[in-house]
C-alpha cells in the first residue's frame, strides 16, 4: 500500500507490457483532502483470486501530475 504524492517522470530504458488484471477506483476524503484510491487482484492464476494485491492511492498534486503525464502521452 503506498501514498504517493508527487510523480518523476522517466524514460524507460526496457518497457514491456504486463498482464492484466481486475481493478478498481474509488475516491474518498479524509479531513480537508481528496484522495484516488486505485485497488488490483490477483491474476487468475495465484492462490488467493480475487484478494487486493496492491492499494495505490493520490492526492491531489499526484492526481494533477497524473493527469498531465496522461494527456500528453495520449494527445487527449
Amino acid at each position: 500500500m503506498a501514498l504517493i504524492t508527487n510523480f518523476e517522470v522517466l524514460e524507460l530504458e526496457k518497457p514491456n507490457v504486463h498482464g492484466p488484471v481486475e481493478a478498481s477506483l474509488g475516491a474518498f476524503n479524509a479531513g480537508e483532502e481528496t484522495f484516488i484510491q486505485i485497488n488490483t487482484y490477483g491474476r487468475s492464476g495465484r492462490k488467493l483470486t480475487g484478494k487486493t494485491s496492491q492499494t495505490i492511492q493520490l492526492d491531489r498534486e499526484a492526481a494533477k501530475k497524473l493527469v498531465e503525464v496522461i494527456k500528453a502521452q495520449f494527445q487527449l
